[in-house]
């Protein structure tokens, strides 16, 4: 085949990636490539303006990263003790800290003792219990129509790795359902998680009106568990051991 013979096919084109064709040599470069090349080359330029210059890759996520993958947060009182899987929990009683962050948007999220009961929870878009756990929460958000009554419920993605599978936690958090529950995003270095004293994920804290931690759970929970946590707090009583 003489190498300097025209394609008859038109190559795919792959702007996200790096094209792994080698160019074809400089001499006899038929001018008609050379003003695709251009076409594509304008595309690319308009793409990275339109984004802002985000060009981050969604890796297997099914999405594109937004800036706000990693949060900016702040932490103010005393962090809680970390949670041990047997024994008694010595945070129980405890306030919570105040943690100040923002959303996948980058608006304002603020976790702090507000005069309601609250449930926060902890994810990590790689881990595999929580690729179990969000669904559950998501089911019975469906259940009650959206959001649980007369308790503030928070979901923290945090542990982020862009390696890892499931990145960007943002499209993550949308796939699980859970696109609609108010958000506090961690920083790279799990600050949110360090406050509330998680050791491993999925991770759940339930805090009482006064801002008092009141009950802490990680792992795959039973099924039925967030039906009776919510109504637990809600009515100002014990979460059951059993839930």
């Amino acid at each position: 085949m003489n190498p300097a013979k025209k394609p008859t096919k038109k190559p795919a084109k792959q702007p996200a990636r790096k094209p792994t064709r080698k160019p074809a040599p400089r001499s006899g470069f038929p001018v008609f490539w050379v003003a695709i090349g251009a076409i594509v080359a304008i595309g690319v330029v308009i793409a990275i303006v339109s984004t802002g210059g985000d060009t981050t890759s969604s890796g297997n996520g099914g999405g594109n990263a937004t800036a706000h993958e990693y949060g900016t947060v702040t932490v103010t009182g005393t962090p809680l003790t970390q949670f041990a899987d047997s024994g008694s929990d010595p945070a129980v009683g405890s306030t919570i800290p105040t943690v100040k962050g923002e959303n996948f948007a980058g608006d304002p999220v603020t976790i702090a003792p507000d005069g309601t009961p609250q449930m926060i929870v902890f994810l990590a878009h790689w881990c595999p219990h929580c690729n179990v756990e969000a669904p559950k929460l998501a089911a019975y958000l469906r259940s009650v129509g959206g959001a649980p009554k007369g308790v503030h419920l928070t979901i923290v993605p945090t542990g982020s790795r862009q390696d890892s599978v499931n990145w960007p936690p943002s499209q993550w958090v949308k796939t699980m359902k859970l696109g609609a529950v108010t958000a506090l995003v961690d920083d790279q270095k799990s600050t949110a998680a360090a406050a509330f004293g998680l050791t491993s994920y999925p991770y759940i804290v339930m805090v009482d009106k006064d801002g008092a931690v009141v009950d802490r759970r990680a792992g795959e929970q039973q099924d039925g568990f967030f039906a009776k946590a919510f109504g637990a707090l809600a009515a100002g009583t014990p979460v059951p051991a059993s839930a």
